[in-house]
């Protein structure tokens, strides 16, 4: 259990550090026009980005319905019938 708790921790780090460098490359290279803030002086990846920033309750929100959806067996073909 602790060995997979720890493997798990360590690829979540992976995931957001590997996110975080795509994201920055992309801006550099102009593909992604998006405006980051630095919020620390010391640490270099604290960062500030307002669209990531407003996106993130609406991902929330999709994330908790399905969920929920899954919770009450209605993923599948009845919950494409109760969502409509």
């Amino acid at each position: 259990m602790l060995l997979s708790t720890a493997a798990t921790v360590i690829a979540s780090q992976a995931v957001i550090s590997g996110a975080f460098s795509l994201l920055r490359q992309a801006i550099q290279l102009g593909l992604m026009p998006l405006d980051i803030f630095q919020t620390s002086t010391r640490e270099r990846g604290q960062i500030y980005a307002r669209a990531v920033a407003l996106m993130r309750p609406w991902t929330q929100e999709i994330a908790m319905q399905q969920a929920w959806e899954v919770a009450l067996g209605l993923d599948g073909e009845q919950g494409d019938a109760a969502g409509a």
